[in-house]
């Protein structure tokens, strides 16, 4: 197995640096990694099917998860800008969804 070409970390960690500073935290390792071993064609990456990130409580609970889904919606963003693919679109689609779902956890009438 080669190793990534330079420009794919590149443009890797540009769509990482266009996430809010405050929410990069709640992008995995593994996130990355599995981004990364996708775009060299890994299709089987066990530790990204098989972990769950746990957070340590540092947020309020019900925060957490709108949290989480507007660092992935940011960083599919950035991946959306910097490579332009279909997968990329859907994982940013995901999000947006799962942060308009989660909203509603921390509003209250």
């Amino acid at each position: 197995m080669k190793l990534p070409e330079p420009e794919i970390l590149d443009k890797v960690e540009r769509a990482l640096n266009s996430v809010d500073v405050w929410l990069r935290g709640f992008i995995s390792d593994e996130a990355l990694l599995g981004v990364i071993a996708h775009l060299v064609g890994i299709k089987e990456v066990p530790w990204t099917i098989a972990s769950h990130h746990l957070h340590h409580g540092s947020t309020p609970g019900r925060a957490t998860k709108l949290l989480v889904a507007a660092a992935h919606y940011q960083f599919a963003k950035g991946l959306v800008r910097e490579f332009g693919r279909p997968e990329f679109r859907r994982y940013q689609l995901k999000y947006a969804l799962s942060m308009v779902r989660n909203a509603g956890s921390i509003v209250r009438f």
